[in-house]
């Protein structure tokens, strides 16, 4: 009898453990997968120490040029992002790139970012030798402080960077911590000097806890403008010698895109050392900009800023303010 039961509790286990065979195998094979994903090694690798570092110049603003880029993206490779697009940023100059959706503002920052290469243009989440050959085509070249940035070392060259985006990331900590998020070395006189350049300061002392109060999951407690204007904080309190703002107000009210526009039109005035990238779709931007270079088939003309915008890129300069104006069409 006890054998019996023996056989029958064995067959028992046997079936219910092959009910579950092919979720295992299942199973197996997505593991696999997120192994292999994991332990990918990146085409542009952020842990590669080699690569021209850059030297500690903090708020020394920096010179910027891309000459004759041409680039498609890996996936599109039959549609040109850029045929021969050319500018020039200096040191400490606020430069807008202003146009329409999908005309590539975002993408000369992925670039400058070097999220891609040009020439030999690999995706950078590439993850094996096959992937590697997924090469873009692409040309001419991009310099960052005189360095070509496929020579630079990928960690030194975003060091330089701050970086703020159209919907500012804040984590569930105080506002003191969040700032600090990005420079964990900064010391309490250095965060309130990023929040005064941010024009947060003044509304970050109006709370009960000031700059230890706790902003909520995702800045729950801010408004959109607080919000972004603590995310502009925390890209300057790293005294970064590029400010990335990559549609910093178009996801705003209007009265909150008029208190960031305040202080992006205050960080232009000011004439801070760092160099300053605005990406925006809107020419109110740089609405004080007076004339523009507009380069096309090798001819340079100026013409006011009231004139006609055509061909593929346009500079305009303010020298009082020195504020330029990239159009991309």
């Amino acid at each position: 009898m006890q054998a019996t039961f023996g056989i029958m509790f064995a067959s028992m286990s046997v079936g219910q453990t092959v009910l579950y065979s092919t979720d295992a195998a299942r199973a197996q094979l997505a593991a696999e997968r997120v192994f292999a994903l994991i332990d990918r090694t990146s085409a542009i690798d952020t842990r590669d120490t080699g690569g021209r570092k850059f030297s500690d110049n903090a708020n020394t603003g920096v010179d910027i040029a891309f000459t004759d880029v041409q680039f498609r993206y890996p996936t599109r490779t039959t549609l040109p992002v850029y045929r021969g697009l050319s500018f020039t940023i200096k040191a400490g100059e606020s430069v807008a790139l202003v146009g329409p959706s999908g005309c590539g503002k975002s993408t000369a920052i992925q670039l400058l970012e070097r999220f891609y290469d040009l020439q030999s243009s690999v995706a950078a989440n590439a993850c094996d030798a096959k992937d590697s050959r997924r090469k873009t085509k692409g040309g001419g070249s991009i310099t960052f402080a005189g360095t070509e940035l496929r020579d630079a070392n990928v960690s030194s060259l975003r060091e330089q960077m701050g970086f703020v985006g159209q919907e500012p990331v804040l984590f569930n900590m105080s506002v003191e911590d969040n700032i600090r998020f990005s420079c964990p070395d900064a010391s309490q006189t250095d965060i309130i000097e990023a929040a005064k350049q941010a024009q947060a300061d003044s509304f970050i002392r109006s709370f009960p806890q000031g700059y230890k109060t706790i902003v909520g999951s995702g800045g729950s407690q801010l408004s959109g403008g607080q919000k972004q204007r603590i995310a502009i904080a925390r890209a300057l309190v790293r005294k970064p010698r590029l400010l990335i703002l990559d549609e910093a107000t178009s996801a705003l009210d209007p009265e909150s895109e008029r208190q960031v526009q305040k202080t992006l039109d205050e960080l232009m005035e000011k004439g801070h050392q760092h160099s300053t990238i605005i990406v925006a779709h809107r020419l109110s931007t740089v609405r004080n900009a007076s004339t523009f270079t507009r380069e096309r088939d090798r001819e340079t003309e100026r013409q006011a800023m009231c004139g006609a915008c055509h061909g593929q890129a346009h500079r305009v300069t303010d020298t009082q303010r020195r504020a330029v104006l990239v159009c991309i069409h």
